[in-house]
């Protein structure tokens, strides 16, 4: 038994026989040398064998022996050398060796092989052909292609190798048997450079038109070796013209960089016109390049001038044209200038540059700079000396024309999306794109209140779409793009219109501001404050009444017992109320309450509309105390004039002041001033109209005039009498609402028709004597004016009463006031009853 107990393999039975085989597994990478070492198994019995019972032994035999022997067949060229970088036509060495498909060298492969090289590609220069070679056995250079004899000694090639390449290039040489069955598996990567340099070549030969005195299109010369190839050298080549003389500052010699001279500055003049010229190029110690391409000289370009109409792309007619030398400033001579007649003008200019000037009727002056130069003349994909080019005149009614960006930005809460809608109007009419003039790129970039320089969100679109509109659309923009729900942005739009000249177009810009709604997420809270409100009134008056019913006294005395119920009412509603509120919230986000309670506490204070250039105006804004709060102040052309500003708080009343000085250079117009605050990220602004003139300072004009004066004063007088209405109506309107505070509070309830009526009286009286001052201006509101007598008891009508007049006297006020003739308008407030 081989083995024991429960690890035996196999028994024999006695007398009888088994056969094992022994089997050997190598490597596919042997060690060094390992093909043709032999392997021998060898078991002598009574040496190796050894067994367990006592009496049993191996029949008696000599040691059992096998061998075999290792034999690595060549089926490929490993190919090595002592450079990866050479330079053409020098020499390198390779080494050779053939191996197995796992890389292990056959060294049984040895003798004279016939081997054939590839992988590299022969030049042609000066009329001669080079091949690349290897050496063989005798170290004779033999053609790639060709058998070449190498010598193997162990499956390493014996003999010396020299190859030598003639063409700059990454050559991959392999090597194969004649016969094919030893190949080269990875080929050996050879990078050749040029050689030393031998002579000169033109790279890029000159273009075959150019104009007297105007730079040649670049062209380009090559320093070479012997075989051809750019050899790396920085030497000094110099361009010769025959046929022509170099103008002055042309630039006729250039030091080469890897082996190439570029020339972009070269020109000359002749004789006479039209002059063929060649070039030859030479440098120190080499070979120069020949004579060049003919290259034909012109004296002027053919110069043609197209001039339509900027809107609808007509030919004009009747211009009259000015030509002029913008080196000097003077009339070009030498041909008809200034030119009269219809587009397109026909003319010849030398190199140049020149200014053209434009003058038809009912059209705008221009003047429009060209060059007359090689660019110019490539503009047509043709060097022919003919250059071509169109301008595109404005009419003067189309210079007046009122050119507006209109924006509109919605946010919806549900798909959390912003979308904003841009377009260009012209005299309320929507711009689209024709023929000619076309919408091109719009921007949008849309800034926090808190900087003004940096954009939050920015955008642009290439083209609007057919009725050109162009549409923004921002999604996630709460969620992902970090805007906040209840905050105030700034967003600045621009519009690019024009022709194909976009040295002509326009680029039209305007300013916005929106709000990120949150009128979805607060409807639950609104729902829950109007509950708890309802019900804390409810049962205020159930109080109230229950105290009114309850007293013998007399109405002076319910009166004061209303004022101690109202002062109750007050403190409920200031602290019970949003108590119960804040606890009626419950999964009221909070985060919905801090963005909408910082925008009740951001107001310009300012009323004004109107400042005169050079006038200084106190900017008052509104905010919590211990802020630091910015003014940014931009002109009537969007541009900004005052940047981030800090206003000083006055005392600890949370009112900021920035006084801004309208300088003459910012021009005037309607000025936009926005105050923001940035911790809570707030803002508030205002239109300012600001003007060349006041007032007075017309009236001092006018007066000036004899027949005027007296009319003049008349009005001065009359406006000054209507002031004074306005001061003794004002305090009248503010006694009778002190009055109604005293008097009324709620008037629910209440007996006290006395005092109500005379306040009822006052008042009717008061807005008589408004409706004489409002009449004298034009201000015709006749249910404001009215004052109803069977109303005389409720209360809350004679407030708003009051609330309407004093908005109609401040109405009334603007309006005398309103210098610019704008429109003017006036809100107030209301009270409700509950």
């Amino acid at each position: 038994s081989f083995g024991t107990g429960s690890s035996v393999i196999y028994s024999v039975p006695e007398g009888q026989s088994r056969t094992y085989t022994l089997s050997i597994y190598l490597n596919q990478t042997l060690p060094t040398g390992a093909d043709g070492k032999a392997i021998a198994f060898s078991v002598n019995p009574a040496v190796n064998l050894s067994v367990d019972s006592p009496g049993s032994a191996f029949a008696a035999s000599g040691a059992i022996t096998g061998s075999l022997a290792v034999d690595v067949t060549a089926s490929k060229f490993i190919i090595t050398g002592d450079s990866a970088t050479v330079a053409a036509g020098a020499g390198s060495s390779l080494i050779v060796k053939a191996a197995d498909i796992n890389n292990n060298i056959d060294t049984g492969y040895s003798g004279a092989k016939e081997i054939i090289f590839s992988g590299a590609n022969s030049v042609t220069s000066g009329g001669a052909t080079y091949n690349p070679t290897c050496t063989n056995y005798s170290e004779v250079d033999v053609a790639f292609g060709n058998i070449t004899l190498i010598d193997f000694i162990s499956g390493q090639s014996a003999s010396l190798i020299t190859m030598k390449l003639y063409k700059a290039e990454s050559a991959a040489i392999t090597a194969k048997t004649s016969d094919s069955v030893v190949t080269t598996a990875n080929a050996f990567i050879v990078a050749v450079t040029g050689g030393a340099a031998s002579k000169l070549s033109w790279k890029t030969q000159p273009q075959a038109t150019a104009a007297a005195n105007a730079p040649w299109t670049p062209f380009k010369v090559s320093v070479v070796d012997a075989y051809g190839n750019t050899a790396p050298s920085a030497i000094n080549v110099t361009v010769a013209p025959a046929g022509g003389t170099l103008s002055t500052g042309a630039t006729s010699s250039v030091a080469a960089v890897s082996g190439t001279a570029e020339f972009d500055n070269f020109a000359v003049y002749c004789a006479s016109y039209p002059a063929t010229v060649t070039l030859e190029a030479s440098a120190a110690g080499i070979t120069g390049s020949g004579a060049s391409d003919n290259v034909t000289i012109v004296e002027k370009y053919a110069i043609t001038m197209k001039v339509f109409d900027s809107v609808n792309g007509s030919s004009l007619t009747e211009l009259t044209l000015k030509i002029i030398d913008s080196g000097t400033g003077q009339l070009v001579t030498g041909l008809t200038n200034p030119i009269t007649g219809n587009s397109p003008f026909s003319f010849n200019l030398p190199y140049g540059e020149y200014s053209f000037n434009f003058n038809k009727t009912s059209y705008v002056e221009s003047t429009v700079d060209k060059s007359a130069n090689v660019s110019a003349d490539a503009v047509d994909g043709a060097y022919d000396s003919n250059i071509g080019w169109t301008v595109f005149l404005t009419s003067v009614a189309e210079s007046q024309a009122d050119y507006k960006i209109l924006s509109n930005f919605v946010y919806d809460e549900s798909s959390d999306q912003i979308t904003a809608l841009v377009r260009l109007e012209k005299r309320g009419q929507q711009i689209t794109s024709n023929d000619i003039t076309t919408l091109k790129t719009s921007t949008l970039d849309i800034f926090n209140s808190s900087d003004a320089t940096n954009p939050k969100y920015s955008a642009s679109l290439a083209a609007p779409d057919a009725n050109g509109n162009y549409y923004f659309i921002i999604d996630e923009a709460v969620s992902a793009k970090g805007f906040v729900g209840g905050r105030d942005y700034f967003a600045k739009m621009t519009i690019l219109y024009g022709g194909s000249d976009l040295s002509t177009n326009v680029t039209y810009s305007a300013a916005n501001d929106f709000t990120i709604s949150v009128t979805e997420s607060l409807k639950t809270l609104t729902a829950q404050i109007a509950s708890s409100v309802a019900s804390e009134a409810a049962r205020t008056r159930t109080e109230l009444a229950s105290k009114i019913e309850s007293t013998a006294e007399a109405t002076q005395e319910k009166i004061a017992e209303v004022k101690t119920e109202a002062d109750n009412i007050l403190t409920a509603a200031v602290t019970t109320i949003p108590a119960q509120i804040n606890a009626a919230q419950g999964t009221i986000s909070a985060t919905i309450a801090s963005e909408v309670a910082p925008q009740i506490k951001s107001s310009v204070l300012n009323t004004e509309n109107l400042a005169k250039t050079g006038d200084t105006l106190v900017i008052r804004y509104r905010t919590l105390s211990g802020l630091s709060p910015v003014i940014d102040v931009y002109n009537a052309d969007n541009k900004q004039v005052i940047s981030k500003e800090g206003m000083e708080e006055n005392g600890d009343t949370g009112i900021y002041e920035y006084a801004v000085t309208f300088l003459q250079g910012w021009g005037k117009g309607d000025f936009t001033v926005i105050c923001s605050e940035p911790t809570n990220g707030v803002m508030d602004g205002l239109t300012i109209s600001v003007i060349k003139t006041s007032l007075e300072e017309v009236y001092d004009q006018v007066t000036t005039v004899p027949a005027l004066s007296g009319e003049i004063d008349d009005l001065k007088q009359a406006a000054e009498a209507i002031n004074s209405q306005f001061s003794t109506l004002q305090a009248a309107l503010g006694k009778i609402g002190n009055d109604l505070l005293t008097e009324g509070v709620t008037k629910q309830g209440v007996d006290s028709s006395a005092g109500l009526e005379a306040i009822s009286v006052k008042l009717s009286d008061v807005a008589k004597q408004v409706k004489q001052v409002s009449d004298k201006i034009g201000v015709n509101l006749e249910k404001i004016y009215e004052v109803s007598a069977e109303k005389k008891d409720d209360v809350v009508y004679l407030k708003n009463k009051t609330q309407e007049l004093k908005a109609v006297m401040d109405l009334t006020k603007k309006m005398v006031d309103n210098i610019a003739n704008k429109p003017v308008v006036q809100s107030w407030y209301e009270f409700k009853k509950i």
